[in-house]
């Protein structure tokens, strides 16, 4: 005797549809936020950047490469938040941003140990950290806030 099965069809799909649904919100977000990781690392390798062009000009004048502490943090700082506004377009507040900014002027012939990173630095060196709190697209109910963060490093070279 053959059972007729009727709406068992709909029943298992109403059984996985939610898992299916939460796992491709969750690819999404994943996703979402290895592009965000990646915007944010942008960000900061330009704020280093545009940090080492902040020579002190009368050292340089001198032939003394080095970095205008307070310039350098200030540019930096700036270009962060500028280049997190156009990479993230409203998503994000780059005010809500913590960036942090290490100036190393280094002696000529000496290095010295970056804090964080522990490589030998041998020349001016700009290392930026930002942090950045941000919401993914779809879970975020469920997540909550995401904190991500990126740094980068720029050196100040003298061509010989």
């Amino acid at each position: 005797m053959i059972m007729k099965r009727r709406g068992s069809v709909s029943a298992l799909l109403a059984l996985t549809l939610p898992v299916l649904l939460s796992c491709a919100s969750l690819t999404i977000d994943a996703g979402w936020l290895f592009v965000a990781r990646q915007r944010l690392v942008t960000a900061a390798d330009l704020a280093a950047l545009a940090a080492c062009q902040e020579l002190d000009l009368d050292l340089l004048a001198r032939g003394r490469v080095y970095l205008d502490p307070g310039r350098a943090r200030s540019v930096a700082r700036q270009y962060a938040r500028d280049n997190l506004a156009a990479g993230f377009a409203g998503r994000v507040d780059p005010e809500q941003a913590q960036i942090e900014v290490e100036v190393y002027n280094i002696d000529p012939g000496s290095s010295v140990r970056h804090r964080t990173t522990g490589r030998m630095l041998s020349a001016p060196t700009v290392a930026v950290r930002v942090i950045l709190p941000v919401r993914p697209p779809l879970l975020s109910a469920a997540l909550g806030e995401v904190r991500i963060s990126g740094r980068a490093d720029a050196s100040v070279v003298r061509k010989k």
